[in-house]
C-alpha cells in the first residue's frame, strides 16, 4: 500500500478523531488535506496537511504537519508591518517551526491530535492576533483546559480524571466565550454536543457550535467569538445568522439560541448584525447565560 495511502487510512481510524477533524483527502497523490473544525474570524475552516512527496521522509515515521502558509494568507493584519513579528511570536508560543510564512510541526501518527490542535489553535489566533495577549505564556495569559470525550472543555484544575484517560490536553485563552459557555453548561450537568452537523435535506447539512439536549426539545447554539476587532465579531455575528437561516429555512424543529460576550452585550441594540441575530434567534449574554437557560434551577 503507497505510503500516502496508509497514512490516510490511519488518520481515518485515530481514536476520538471526530473532536478536532471533519475530513480526510488526497490532493494530487502527494498531500493529505486535513479538514478541521476549527474556525477562523472570517468563518472559514482550517486546513492542514501532509506532504509526503519529499524523498527523505517516505522511509520515516516522521510526519510534517503544516499550514502550507495559508495562515499567512488569513492574517487579519497581513498588510500591516507588524505582521511578521506576530506570526513569529505565535510561532514562539506555540512551539512551531516557522519557514518563511508556512507553519509546522513534527509529529508522529501517534501523536498527531494534540499537534492538529496546536498548528490549528495557532491558525486561528493568527486570523485574529488581538485574541492573543503578548504576555509569554507561564506568567497567567494561558489557562489549561482539557477535553473530554464528552467534548466538554474543563479546566485541569477541575478535572476528575488525569489527562491521557481519553482526555486531550489543550491551551485555550482564559477570556474564551467559547470557554465560558462550554463550561457554563458542563456545570449545569445539561446535555449537550459540540460541532455537530444536523442534516436539512439531501447532501446538505449546517454546522452548530451547540446541540442542548433536553427531554422536551433541542436547542441549535451559536457562540458570537468576542474579538477585540469589532469587524472580527461583527463577521461571526453573520456566520451565526446564516446558520440560523438555514435552519429556519429548512423548518428544523428546535430552539434556536445565540451566544454573544458580556462585553459586547452593550452592542446588541445598535448593531445590525446583532439586530439581524437576535431577530432570527434568542440572543443570551454570557453573563446572562446561566439564568436565560434556566440553569440554575
Amino acid at each position: 500500500m503507497p505510503q500516502i495511502d496508509h497514512i490516510t487510512r490511519q488518520l481515518t481510524n485515530l481514536p476520538c478523531r471526530d473532536l478536532l477533524i471533519s475530513d480526510v483527502d488526497i490532493i494530487e497523490e502527494v498531500t493529505i488535506r486535513i479538514e478541521t473544525k476549527f474556525m477562523r474570524s472570517n468563518g472559514t475552516y482550517v486546513d492542514l496537511y501532509i506532504d509526503v512527496s519529499a524523498k527523505e521522509r517516505r522511509d520515516s515515521d516522521i510526519i510534517i504537519l503544516s499550514d502550507f502558509g495559508t495562515t499567512w494568507d488569513y492574517s487579519a493584519d497581513a498588510n500591516e508591518p507588524s505582521a511578521r513579528s506576530s506570526l513569529e511570536y505565535i510561532a514562539e508560543s506555540y512551539g512551531l517551526r516557522l519557514d518563511g510564512t508556512m507553519l509546522s510541526i513534527a509529529c508522529t501518527i501517534g501523536d498527531i491530535l494534540p499537534s492538529v490542535l496546536k498548528l490549528a489553535q495557532a491558525c486561528v489566533v493568527m486570523s485574529d492576533p488581538g485574541f492573543l495577549e503578548r504576555t509569554p505564556i507561564g506568567q497567567g495569559a494561558w489557562e489549561r483546559v482539557l477535553v473530554s470525550a464528552e467534548r466538554a472543555l474543563v479546566p485541569a484544575e477541575k478535572a476528575l480524571v488525569p489527562a491521557g484517560r481519553g482526555w486531550i490536553s489543550a491551551v485555550s485563552p482564559g477570556s474564551s466565550t467559547w470557554t465560558t459557555v462550554v463550561e457554563t453548561l458542563s456545570q449545569s450537568r445539561m446535555a449537550f454536543d459540540q460541532y455537530v452537523s444536523i442534516p436539512l435535506r439531501e447532501s446538505y447539512d449546517v454546522q452548530v457550535d451547540i446541540l442542548i439536549k433536553t427531554r422536551s426539545h433541542n436547542a441549535a447554539l451559536m457562540i458570537v467569538e468576542h474579538s477585540p476587532y469589532e469587524k472580527v465579531t461583527m463577521r461571526r455575528a453573520d456566520h451565526a445568522f446564516a446558520i440560523h437561516a438555514d435552519l429556519r429555512e429548512a423548518k428544523w424543529r428546535g430552539e434556536r439560541l445565540s451566544v454573544v460576550d458580556e462585553v459586547d452585550s452593550y452592542k446588541v441594540e445598535n448593531s445590525d448584525s446583532f439586530l439581524r441575530l437576535g431577530r432570527i434567534s434568542r440572543l443570551i449574554s454570557t453573563a446572562d447565560l446561566q439564568a436565560d437557560l434556566g440553569l440554575g434551577n
